[in-house]
């Protein structure tokens, strides 16, 4: 963000393929939205070859069970504390002049090479709603995603998803103490959700590993700590 700034920047990950169409999605989500300070898109599987890359759809693959249905964020009409993320994905991103300098940009103790494994997109996003912030989600801003082709590979990533989302609790809480409360009152539900399955296990079938589901669970556990030592580092 420092190197670019009074810019708006599109960007994706290193592993997926802009759709033909993905800027043409972005630009009508931007004028059809003046006040928007971000747009995210949607990120579909560029392949699905493998049995390990089925599972990765079944789980809500990167747009995490969003769907295709296009939406628009407010704190005023979601709730910014659960369920996250609601709005799609950092691997699919715009934003706005200045939206995420409002928050203090990136947490370094998030995403990937940190011992907390991801969620740096998603305490950006939580943070610019309780900002006051405006999140559009498009899905004519598509992206393609190669999608881990093995049950380890795809294990890993589950794992580093449930490290993350927990990590990304433990920043916020840290940076905003006065979420403690709603997060208690939240508690319950979230509970149930992680173990019944929510969002983003609802689609998965019979075959599914009941292991990426215990490590999704074994890296939430794993979470604050992880947050903690990616913050304390030297």
């Amino acid at each position: 963000m420092a190197a670019a700034p009074g810019e708006t920047l599109a960007w994706i990950d290193d592993d997926e393929v802009a759709d033909r169409y993905w800027l043409d999605g972005i630009a009508r989500a931007l004028l059809d939205h003046p006040g928007a300070d971000a747009v995210a898109g949607p990120v579909a599987p560029a392949e699905l070859a493998t049995e390990a890359q089925l599972w990765c759809e079944e789980f809500g693959g990167l747009t995490k069970g969003r769907g295709y249905q296009p939406a628009v964020f407010t704190a005023a009409t979601h709730d910014p504390l659960f369920p996250l993320p609601p709005f799609g994905s950092g691997a699919n991103l715009t934003t706005r002049p200045g939206a995420l300098a409002v928050i203090g940009d990136f947490d370094t103790a998030l995403g990937a090479g940190t011992p907390a494994s991801a969620s740096e997109d998603t305490l950006a996003l939580t943070r610019l709603l309780r900002a006051g912030g405006t999140i559009v989600y498009q899905p004519g801003a598509l992206t393609w995603h190669y999608h881990r082709r093995d049950l380890d590979g795809l294990r890993r990533q589950l794992t580093g998803y449930g490290t993350g989302l927990t990590a990304a609790y433990t920043a916020l809480v840290l940076r905003h103490p006065s979420v403690v409360p709603g997060l208690v009152r939240l508690a319950p539900r979230a509970l149930r959700e992680v173990l019944r399955g929510g969002v983003r296990t609802a689609s998965i079938g019979p075959d599914f590993p009941p292991e990426l589901l215990r490590a999704n669970r074994r890296g939430m556990l794993r979470g604050p700590v992880a947050y903690l030592r990616g913050r304390w580092r030297p």
